[in-house]
């Protein structure tokens, strides 16, 4: 079981609803520019595709990794999103 974020530049969403939406369109842009260019496992930045980042870690170390991934995003001034519950984390 792994635990996934994403992470973006851009301006910060005003609430969960339109960081779901924005999450989305990245996403399809995202799996449309790299189709098939991918294999498992890879380096984390084969993750990164313009300006999304989205990338799993494993779940027993979530609560070590995600807390420093946020903190990361947010020094870097990116926009950090937890696709399992559709939120903003900060």
């Amino acid at each position: 079981m792994s635990y996934d974020l994403a992470v973006w530049e851009g301006v910060r969403p005003v609430d969960d609803a339109t960081a779901t939406a924005t999450f989305k369109d990245l996403y399809r842009m995202d799996m449309r520019h790299v189709a098939g260019q991918r294999t498992s496992p890879t380096p984390l930045i084969n993750n990164a595709s313009g300006p999304l980042f989205y990338f799993g870690m494993v779940f027993s170390k979530y609560e070590e990794a995600a807390p420093f991934s946020v903190d990361l995003a947010r020094t870097l001034g990116l926009i950090c999103f937890d696709p399992q519950d559709d939120r903003l984390l900060s």
